[in-house]
């Protein structure tokens, strides 16, 4: 398990760049949270050198034994529905994401934490038309691993299909809309909070 965080180390970013193949070269931006004693990094050293490295012929081969690749469209996927403005992996910035690769399938997940920032709301409220590539970032973030992977002809579909069944199920009115309803129970009643929630009810229609 995983976390990727920026700044720890100044200049120092979760970005998926490779950086070569001593661990020593991503210690400073991916920080393990367990089996630390055991000091391996060889499964995210070896995932990050195929997203950069593996040749053009056989990258669609490749990319699919070192991450799970419908659950990483998905995890963009929600990300861009929900208008995520938190710095993460699926906004442009390799800061606050996790990762995590198992035993029994050593395929890397990607997972969410810090989502503060979300259908407008939060410690950033502005809303960005941002398209449905965001994670790629750009200009001095730009993420040239994401970008290859999201847009490449073999899996970009899979993301564009978990777009779609999102839309068409978790995030329709008819299941958000009671989600967010829900949200009244941990606050006070006020006309503010009902204009709040208004405003995120009508922000997912716009991204649906």
């Amino acid at each position: 398990y995983y976390r990727g965080i920026r700044d720890v180390i100044p200049g120092a970013k979760a970005d998926l760049a490779w950086h070569g193949p001593l661990a020593a070269s991503y210690t400073n931006a991916y920080f393990k949270e367990n089996n630390v004693n055991a000091g391996y990094w060889g499964d995210l050293v070896h995932m990050i050198d195929v997203l950069n490295n593996a040749s053009d012929a056989d990258y669609a081969t490749r990319v699919p034994e070192v991450i799970n690749v419908r659950q990483w469209m998905r995890y963009f996927a929600v990300n861009t529905l929900l208008g995520n403005q938190e710095t993460s992996l699926a906004t442009g910035f390799g800061d606050d994401y996790a990762m995590f690769a198992g035993v029994n399938d050593p395929r890397f997940l990607l997972l969410p934490y810090d989502m503060d920032s979300i259908l407008g709301k939060g410690t950033r409220s502005t809303t960005y038309a941002d398209g449905l590539f965001k994670m790629v970032g750009a200009g001095a973030t730009a993420i040239p691993a994401l970008e290859r992977f999201v847009k490449h002809p073999a899996f970009a579909p899979v993301y564009y299909q978990q777009l779609l069944e999102l839309a068409d199920t978790l995030f329709t009115p008819a299941v958000l809309d009671p989600l967010i309803d829900r949200l009244r129970l941990s606050f006070t009643p006020s006309a503010a909070l009902e204009t709040s929630l208004a405003s995120m009810k009508a922000l997912d229609r716009k991204s649906t």
